[in-house]
């Protein structure tokens, strides 16, 4: 009978994903996901991962109650945050306005020149920390009811832009 190895069931937002941040490009062999799989190979884990770009708590917790437990991991590795925590210039609703009587093209001139200073004058968050603090409790005590041992990678620079 042969012993079937350990899964581990990788989840993160785009920091864990290749991609291009203006002039800088980041591999799949430049990503943490990729360090954390070469690193583990030796020890005979299957691995499967996720990246979903724009990942919040909100998503990632309806994404654990629809479908991420099907996957019967042995392990979870979880990094998201930053699109829940990070601060930001405008409001959900300011960007559609802006968009509908078509001034996108202004905003997005003055945030990117400040955007440093108005996104922490404004200090506007996607999910809020009581909801977040809300939203990682239960996902975590989803997986714990499955016996499921979690690692959430703290948000951690990316890229020379983050």
């Amino acid at each position: 009978m042969q012993i079937q190895p350990k899964r581990i069931l990788i989840v993160t937002d785009s920091l864990g994903a290749p991609r291009f941040v203006n002039d800088e490009k980041i591999t799949y062999n430049d990503t943490w996901i990729y360090k954390v799989i070469t690193f583990l190979k030796k020890y005979d884990f299957e691995f499967v991962f996720l990246t979903i770009n724009g990942l919040d708590s909100v998503q990632l917790l309806q994404l654990t109650r629809d479908k991420l437990l099907l996957y019967e991991a042995d392990i979870v590795i979880f990094q998201f945050g930053i699109v829940d925590c990070a601060p930001r210039v405008l409001k959900e609703l300011e960007i559609k306005l802006l968009s509908i009587f078509k001034l996108s093209w202004i905003a997005k001139r003055i945030i990117s020149k400040y955007h440093a200073f108005l996104s922490s004058l404004r200090s506007i968050q996607q999910v809020g920390l009581k909801e977040f603090t809300k939203n990682i409790s239960e996902i975590y005590m989803l997986f714990n009811d499955n016996n499921i041992k979690i690692v959430h990678v703290p948000i951690a620079p990316a890229c020379k832009e983050y």
